[in-house]
């Protein structure tokens, strides 16, 4: 990437810009430190930092805080604390985060006002968060009183309700740091509660308290039937070896019987070196009424469980000693089940002084052994730091991991970051053979290394990710200022695909400056930007609820080309069984022509949003404003008719379908195919279904006034009477498809009335035709030929019939 070319076209106050550099940043943090920090200094100048601070976008603010080292912001700490104040949003917590570094006393201050407000100090994570993180910056003198303010304050709002995560065991560990009177108090609190994921809280609780969890982690996993470690391949972890009755003991918790578990506990209490957890646990395993009510006793052996866990945990060695140990005894050490492997840096250095080859087929097979455990995450951190090119295929291997296990993934990612260069040019050759995920996960490493080798990868591979993941290539394009990008996207620009929009704007602003043909792009980029930050705004006040929503953005897939892309729905009409159909014609952005769409998996969440949120705005509403939200929402539900049956849109276009292929001179099949496209909004392919039927059987003249009224609509009242003239000759032996609507004769007065109306609109001094005395049918060619049964109860034989016709559904659409 050419930084002295970037440097004549960057504008820091061209927001899209300023978000492309902080970005940058935020990538080289991770790979490349040193060009981090050049970036800072090249671009973040005073005024630049100033100017950014002022604005009141959210997503440049909170990648302002989070790619600016914090000792940049010194010379700005009256805005730091303008934004601390408010109090609201992440860009408050990661505000507040950077000003307890560079002006602790200043920020003691309001912290010792925040935590006053209970509400807010357990309600904005993000502070919270901030605050947990950088307590140790604030002034000496003033941590004690203000750990004790935040202590008094969860014991205020908590202290009767059970632990609420995370706050809890985060108040946990200021009491133990600070040595509150009431930590065991605390300690108690965390415990006795009902959460539904109390054996794994535990963990969280032991962390608190300073001990890692690992022991009790294995003693709760072999409860639910996994094997416990073998641990004559871990001894090298303990200071002294294990007791003997270890095992027998957790064979007796697992069948909830405990008096094992508490002689054991008296027996070894002593190896637990912190006294104050010691006590904590010698006065848990004596109050067996506190026990007892640990919900009905269901908690009881986690508890158990715990205790037997932190006296192994305390036997721990602070740095086991690889350089004794065989190469496939020290590789079985580094893969066992341990959330951090004690001495790491040892671990790395014994396996750099071996044999290449021998280490890479042991750690090779010891990874394949411990892939779904967090050993394996230790091996995988191993490999990284030997950087031996014979390990990236089982780097790129270990993406494919179950997503459950994501911290393999994780850490697979960050080891192939220090590849650099080479991981990309083995993923360029390879990554066609990996699967979906895998190759998303793989170009997010390929973006943050960079340089010519992305670049070629980009251009390889860039049909397929488009296909696949668009937003992924398209910033990996953008991040890369790649100029053959530009050429691949420039005819889907200005089609309201903003992701499109940004990075041809993105590339194009840095490489070769704003042109003319930018202008009208960058306004509706920053409208969009607009509407995106006014919709986070009212996700954080609880006010999205009571938004109109005309349409939603979705990920839908072109049956015609494959390509995947976002498109505003208008209607989507949703199946008692979740299914959704898309009522409206959409033309493909990559191969031009109005196809069939199917809604992704991405789009299916989309909507599914859409819909909770439709029932949590209805909620607690009348009946009318209730009906009013779904009215105006994109969102529908409800039935069709299709050849005399009710049922979900989807299928009756699908029984249609199968008709027409079973018949296809039934020309009835096309028109009540073309009703239900022309009810969508569907015109074109409505108009092409109509013209069928006309072609298949002139008599069905109701093709004809349908394709009319289509014409009208666009404003053609010529060619409107062009297709209602042809069927004038045919209106005395005209055939008529019901489907839904009147019956025959008010059609036929009907059609002849509005052929007399299209006569006076243009002019035409044609015959009229005769219109008999009747109202009967008046006012129907208002109508549209086909209107929605809305969901509900089943409809009676005797009740109207849901078609509208005025009749008893058992005389009309159930024959």
């Amino acid at each position: 990437m050419n930084w002295d070319q970037i440097a004549k076209n960057m504008d820091m106050k061209e927001p899209i810009l300023a978000e492309w550099l902080l970005e940058r940043i935020i990538d080289k943090k991770e790979t490349d430190s040193a060009q981090a920090r050049e970036l800072e200094e090249r671009f973040m100048d005073d005024s630049s930092i100033r100017f950014l601070m002022k604005q009141e976008d959210r997503i440049i603010l909170s990648k302002l805080f989070e790619a600016v080292s914090a000792q940049r912001f010194a010379a700005h700490t009256d805005l730091l604390v303008q934004k601390c104040g408010k109090w609201q949003h992440n860009t408050a917590g990661e505000a507040f985060s950077i000003l307890m570094q560079i002006a602790p006393d200043t920020a003691a201050g309001l912290l010792g006002d925040f935590c006053k407000n209970e509400k807010k100090l357990f309600s904005e994570f993000r502070i919270w968060e901030s605050l947990v993180n950088n307590f140790s910056c604030l002034p000496k003198e003033r941590q004690k009183d203000l750990a004790f303010t935040v202590i008094a304050s969860y014991r205020k709002v908590y202290g009767e309700k059970g632990i609420h995560q995370p706050y809890g065991t985060d108040t946990l560990k200021l009491a133990m740091t600070y040595a509150h009177p009431e930590t065991e108090a605390l300690f108690r609190h965390c415990l006795f509660t009902d959460d539904e994921n109390y054996p794994y809280r535990l963990q969280e609780i032991l962390k608190a308290l300073g001990l890692p969890p690992d022991e009790y982690r294995w003693i709760h996993y072999h409860m639910e039937g996994d094997d416990l470690p073998r641990y004559s391949e871990i001894r090298e972890l303990y200071e002294i070896p294990l007791p003997e009755d270890l095992e027998k003991v957790i064979a007796k918790i697992g069948k909830s019987s405990f008096k094992e578990a508490a002689s054991f506990f008296e027996k070894h209490k002593e190896l637990i070196r912190n006294e104050q957890i010691r006590t904590f646990f010698e006065n848990l395993i004596a109050d067996s009424d506190f026990l007892k009510k640990l919900h009905k006793k269901e908690q009881q052996p986690y508890v158990y469980a715990m205790l037997v866990g932190a006296v192994m945990a305390s036997l721990r060695k602070e740095r086991p000693e690889p350089e004794k140990l065989s190469l496939q005894k020290a590789a079985e050490l580094a893969a066992a089940d341990m959330e951090e492997l004690p001495g790491f840096e040892s671990f790395v250095s014994f396996f750099k002084n071996r044999d290449k080859e021998e280490t890479v087929t042991v750690l090779t097979e010891s990874l394949k052994k411990s892939l779904h455990h967090y050993g394996g995450r230790n091996i995988i951190r191993i490999m990284g730091e030997l950087n031996y090119d014979e390990f990236l295929r089982t780097l790129c291997d270990a993406l494919e991991v179950d997503p459950d296990y994501e911290f393999i993934y994780l850490a697979a990612s960050e080891s192939l970051l220090k590849y650099g260069k080479r991981a990309v040019e083995f993923l360029t050759d390879h990554v066609e053979k990996m699967d979906d995920i895998t190759q998303t996960s793989v170009l997010e490493t390929v973006r943050k290394i960079g340089g010519p080798e992305a670049l070629e990868f980009t251009d390889r591979h860039f049909d397929m990710y488009m296909r696949m993941e668009k937003e992924f290539i398209l910033n990996t394009c953008e991040a890369l200022c790649n100029e053959n990008c530009l050429k691949k996207i420039s005819k889907k620009i200005n089609k309201n695909q903003h992701l499109i929009d940004r990075t041809w704007l993105t590339v194009t602003l840095l490489t070769r400056g704003k042109t003319g043909e930018c202008e009208k792009l960058l306004k509706d980029y920053y409208q969009h930007r607009k509407k995106q930050n006014a919709l986070i705004e009212s996700v954080m006040s609880g006010s999205i609820l009571d938004e109109p929503r005309p349409y939603v953005e979705a990920e839908v897939e072109c049956k015609n080309c494959g390509d995947r892309s976002n498109y505003r729905l208008y209607r989507v009409f949703m199946s008692e069984k979740g299914k959704h159909f898309i009522g409206q014609e959409i033309e493909c952005i990559n191969c031009e022509t109005l196809a069939d769409f199917e809604i992704t998996d991405k789009g299916r969440m989309a909507l599914i949003g859409e819909s909770m949120r439709l029932m949590l705005a209805a909620k607690g509403k009348s009946k009318k404003e209730a009906g009013d939200a779904y009215e105006n929402s994109p969102i529908r539900f409800g039935k069709t008719m299709a050849m005399g049956k009710v049922m979900e849109i989807d299928e009756a276009i699908e029984t249609y379908r199968k008709a027409i292929e079973k018949n296809p001179k039934d020309a009835a099949r096309y028109v009540g195919l073309a009703n239900i496209y022309y009810f969508m909004n569907m015109f074109t392919r409505a108009s092409e279904l109509y013209q069928q039927a006309a072609e298949t059987d002139p008599l069905y003249i109701q093709a004809y006034y349908s394709l009319a009224r289509m014409e009208e609509d666009k404003g053609d009242a010529q060619k409107a009477l062009e297709w209602m003239e042809k069927g004038i000759p045919d209106m005395d032996k005209a055939r008529y498809y019901r489907g839904s609507g009147p019956g025959k004769e008010e059609f036929l007065y009907a059609y002849k009335d509005y052929y007399n109306t299209l006569l006076d609109e243009t002019g035409s001094n044609r015959p009229r035709p005769d219109l008999p005395d009747t109202d009967g049918a008046g006012g129907w060619e208002d109508e549209r030929p086909l209107q929605p049964v809305r969901t509900g109860k089943k409809i009676g034989r005797n009740e109207p019939c849901p078609c509208g016709s005025g009749k008893k559904y058992k005389k009309c659409c159930l024959k």
